[in-house]
């Protein structure tokens, strides 16, 4: 149900804001039938349903919405982490052995 903003302003989220609800469906790497992609979170929309954070859904990839966005982040490899702690420790040795 829709409301005026201000409507509930004794009523803050756990983070202190008011009058937000939904963000846009983030997609994601999920793959269903080998021809759809994934999205996940919750977005903006008259349906509540699609308020839920926990909202799993799924899409052509060549779907486009105004509430469709996504979401860049990485998280380095296990290989790249174990090469660079590798390379510093030659470093070290090298300056132990030249100092």
């Amino acid at each position: 149900m829709l409301t005026d903003v201000g409507a509930f302003s004794g009523s803050a989220s756990a983070y202190g804001t008011y009058d937000q609800g939904g963000n846009v469906f983030q997609w994601n790497d999920t793959v269903y039938h080998n021809e759809y992609r994934g999205t996940r979170a919750g977005a903006w929309s008259l349906n509540t349903d699609y308020l839920m954070a926990g909202n799993l859904n799924f899409n052509s990839p060549a779907f486009e919405g105004d509430n469709f966005g996504f979401r860049v982040a990485t998280t380095p490899e296990p290989g790249s982490a174990a090469l660079l702690v590798g390379g510093c420790a030659l470093l070290a040795a090298r300056r132990r052995r030249g100092a």
